[in-house]
């Protein structure tokens, strides 16, 4: 028996679904079911039972988890009374991290700021579950129950066209004027595309795909007229990109939530407090 697994057995029970438990803990639900059969096996006993309804808990399974739930919370809160860090290991998407690591880098005396950059935010929830990095800032996601966590910033994002094109002359641009226009997309598994994609699948209709490209590159081919694209708010406040004039969307469906998630409470106001 594990302390992973009894972490996991709760997040089952919270959600009453391995499927959304496995979502939620960055797993895959095959996995999910074997370690919560592995649990069951060391218990010698069953302690979930599938329905058609969902998942019922089984009369050692409520007493076992009534039990536990508690004694994992007093776990978390000495672990987190314990923690002296003198690193803060904190980790965020470029669109994020460009924005907030210089002003929090040169907020933190007393502690050694490493930040980190990678391409998702599944990645970076997954690095700091595994205890390698203290704190995220990250979009859009399902929050991880052993992960500490606090709401930031709900932004939208703007249209990015080269400044030659015909509706840089309207003060706001509907998604649906863009239908025949040609869209420039980040590559797969960016979660700015998912952002994007979502908002104009909430408009009813997809958009024509031209070019499918990194994201650093995205405002250089709109520059040099290959077509539009979309960046967040903050990013288009704090740049500028030759060629490219931005614009606010009509009644904005495409939207990102940013989060600062951590590995514990003490980290999550620190960070905070210093979070523009």
């Amino acid at each position: 028996m594990t302390l992973q697994q009894l972490r996991y057995f709760i997040q089952v029970v919270k959600w009453k679904s391995f499927s959304k438990a496995a979502e939620v803990l960055h797993i895959s639900q095959p996995a999910l079911s074997k370690q919560i059969s592995n649990l069951e096996k060391y218990l010698r006993t069953t302690l979930i039972k599938r329905t058609n309804k969902g998942i019922e808990l089984t009369e050692q399974g409520t007493n076992f988890y009534n039990k536990i739930k508690s004694v994992i919370q007093q776990l978390d809160f000495i672990v987190e009374e314990t923690m002296n860090v003198k690193q803060l290991r904190v980790g965020s998407l470029s669109t994020i991290g460009s924005f907030y690591f210089p002003s929090l880098a040169a907020k933190f005396e007393t502690h050694q700021f490493i930040p980190v950059i990678k391409s998702t935010t599944k990645k970076l929830v997954e690095l700091t579950m595994a205890g390698e990095l203290d704190a995220v800032i990250v979009q859009d996601t399902e929050i991880p129950f052993t992960l500490k966590n606090k709401l930031i910033l709900e932004e939208a994002y703007v249209v990015a066209m080269p400044e030659n094109h015909p509706l840089v002359q309207n003060e706001e641009i509907a998604l649906q004027d863009l239908k025949n226009e040609k869209i420039l997309l980040s590559l797969s598994g960016c979660d700015s595309r998912k952002a994007v994609l979502e908002g104009f699948y909430r408009t009813g209709f997809q958009p024509m795909v031209h070019l499918e490209l990194p994201y650093d590159s995205l405002l250089s081919y709109t520059a040099a007229g290959y077509g539009i694209t979309f960046i967040p708010s903050i990013q288009a406040q704090n740049m500028t990109q030759k060629g490219v004039i931005f614009k606010n969307i009509k009644n904005n469906p495409i939207r990102r939530k940013i989060y600062l998630l951590a590995r514990s409470q003490s980290i999550l106001e620190l960070i905070g407090q210093h979070i523009l």
